[in-house]
């Protein structure tokens, strides 16, 4: 499993990059990222799309995908700093006297857990 983007990473990523909201746009054949306002030129526009032999249904559906990026960046951020200030409190959840399945707290402190630790990142 490759390794998720840091909450640092994911931050930066998205004050570096072209405000959102972003839309897909479809032209007949051609297929841009286009911020939603304030931009005369497409965020994204490349030959890839142009030249893609993907039919033009998929092809739209993948620069939607993309489109949605800087909403996805924003709830992710937000998911993440949500577990880290959830994190320190896991054990007063956890039953120790049960197993994983038997006690759902456990499960999720577990997940919670685990999620921390892949986007941990290099800090």
């Amino acid at each position: 499993m490759t390794q998720l983007l840091s909450l640092e990473d994911a931050k930066a990523l998205r004050d570096a990059m072209t405000r959102g909201p972003w839309k897909a746009w479809n032209g007949g054949k051609l297929v841009e990222v286009w911020a939603k306002e304030g931009s005369r030129r497409p965020v994204i526009k490349w030959t890839g799309f142009e030249a893609s032999d993907r039919p033009l249904k998929e092809q739209v559906a993948n620069a939607r995908a993309i489109a949605s990026l800087p909403d996805l960046l924003t709830s992710y951020t937000t998911v993440l700093e949500l577990l880290r200030r959830i994190e320190p409190h896991l054990d007063s959840i956890i039953c120790y006297a049960s197993t994983m399945g038997e006690h759902e707290p456990n499960r999720l402190a577990h997940d919670v857990r685990t999620t921390l630790k892949e986007t941990a990142g290099d800090d």
